[in-house]
């Protein structure tokens, strides 16, 4: 090869990498963040690369800048909340940080303590619980965290609420992997619970007659708990009534006047 050819592929190969790596000042300003510096400073910056030069780079930089901010934020209970918008504006702002599992565990963790410190702000009596419900709606944005309904229902709710306040995390992790959920014993009691209060009997029939045969057993052994009233087991009979070691006892508690 000839020194003109070598010389025009060197020249080349120096524009192609040119070209594959953003030259911009608001890149470089990231690039040395990176390394070293504000993580507030740098996701404040992340904006400022143009969306045509936000290439791998960028996305590697964004992700691990992110990350490393929520693990930073404050978390005293005044600023519970606070930290959670934190964490929603960035996913709001820049959506491909939805695809980083390297983020989404960092929100994940935040999310965990943020929920803690703001239990206090919530009602918890009577009806729908709002705080639980702020975590459902949390924990929906994050598929790459398999393991986040039950993470906010052992670590946040379980110790604080009754363990049926946490069925709506468990309804979530269901219709991700079904069979995963009701193998998950965080939620076992909340499901029996569920049941024996007569909520989410739809819900509980499909479940116990698919992915959660497994729960029928627990089912059983709390219909014959000391203690349990008749409206209690006929609630559990309409999950279980059609066991055969189950239909007499059923047809028992169902007897009008009984």
């Amino acid at each position: 090869m000839n020194k003109t050819l070598i010389i025009g592929a060197l020249t080349f190969l120096g524009l192609s990498s040119c070209a594959t790596s953003s030259s911009s000042p608001a890149m470089a300003d990231l690039r040395a963040l990176d390394k070293e510096g504000s993580k507030k400073e740098l996701v404040e910056r992340l904006g400022l690369v143009a969306p045509a030069e936000r290439d791998g780079e960028w996305f590697a930089i964004a992700e691990r800048g992110a990350a490393a901010y929520l693990g930073q934020l404050n978390l005293e209970e005044s600023s519970g909340e606070g930290a959670l918008k934190e964490s929603e504006s960035l996913l709001e702002r820049f959506p491909q940080l939805g695809r980083s599992t390297t983020f989404m565990s960092a929100r994940l963790e935040l999310g965990v303590k943020a929920f803690r410190a703001n239990h206090g702000s919530f009602r918890h009596s009577g009806g729908s619980n709002p705080w639980v419900a702020k975590m459902v709606a949390f924990i929906e944005k994050d598929t790459l965290t398999p393991d986040g309904p039950s993470r906010l229902a052992k670590d946040v709710v379980l110790g604080r609420l009754i363990p049926v306040a946490a069925y709506p995390l468990f309804e979530v992790a269901a219709k991700r992997d079904a069979a995963k959920a009701c193998a998950d014993q965080v939620f076992t009691q909340g499901f029996v619970d569920a049941a024996i209060a007569g909520s989410w009997v739809e819900e509980n029939a499909k479940l116990v007659a698919g992915a959660c045969a497994s729960k029928k057993g627990d089912l059983k052994t709390a219909f014959k708990a000391e203690g349990r009233t008749r409206d209690e087991q006929r609630a559990l009979c309409k999950l279980i009534g059609e066991e055969a070691d189950m239909k007499e006892a059923c047809a028992k508690a169902n007897e009008r006047g009984y």
